[in-house]
């Protein structure tokens, strides 16, 4: 799991396999039928406990935001609505 959470980039702050296990679940979820998801149940569910996982998982919810699978939520911090 260590060689998962390697940071690279120039300031140590990014772990590609996050980036990719966060679109995983986002869309797991989706499929699921989950009307809502958070940023913190993703941090969780993957284990993201450095500053390097927790920016991936962000960029993976701002990939899944940007082609349209969710839509934050007004007024709610890391609080993400499925867009159907």
């Amino acid at each position: 799991m260590k060689n998962l959470q390697k940071a690279t980039g120039e300031l140590q702050e990014y772990a590609p396999a996050y980036v990719t296990a966060g679109q995983v679940l986002i869309l797991a979820q989706i499929k699921q039928g989950v009307e809502q998801i958070t940023l913190k149940d993703l941090y969780q569910t993957l284990g993201a406990d450095t500053a390097a996982t927790q920016t991936s998982i962000r960029w993976s919810v701002r990939r899944a935001k940007d082609a349209n699978l969710i839509a934050k939520v007004k007024g709610q911090r890391g609080l993400y609505q499925v867009v159907r």
